[in-house]
């Protein structure tokens, strides 16, 4: 009796879970063509994001109230890509309605970054250890 109980509320879970899923993908942004930031320039502008959290990760770690530099260096990071934070969240969310392509748009965000810092190192003098 208690196994049938058992299988009984799994099978009700289940079936809340699935109805739960069906409305999450109803309700999925649909941005206006005018609002998608196009994927280059998104590449770009999440690459500048992701520099921006490592200075402030490093300064986290050594001790310093990044609260209000974070802010600052978001607010720079808009103005630098003329848009809003709820346009740069609704964007992302937009790009992450498909978790394989989110992933491949993400290995080109890796790209630029690694790019950035390639050529970072290529414009320091070489330091020799004498």
């Amino acid at each position: 009796m208690n196994r049938i109980l058992l299988l009984l509320v799994c099978l009700a879970f289940i079936s809340c879970v699935n109805e739960k899923k069906e409305e999450e993908k109803s309700i999925r942004p649909v941005l206006p063509a005018d609002s998608v930031i196009p994927p280059a320039i998104m590449v770009q502008l999440l690459a500048d994001v992701h520099v921006v959290e490592a200075g402030l990760q490093l300064q986290k770690n050594h001790g310093i109230d990044i609260r209000t530099k974070a802010r600052e260096d978001y607010f720079g990071i808009f103005r630098k890509y003329r848009i809003s934070q709820k346009r740069y969240e609704q964007n992302l969310d937009y790009y992450r309605q498909d978790p394989e392509a989110f992933a491949k748009f993400y290995e080109l965000v890796e790209q630029e970054i690694a790019a950035r810092q390639q050529a970072l190192t290529k414009k320091k003098p070489s330091q020799s250890l004498e």
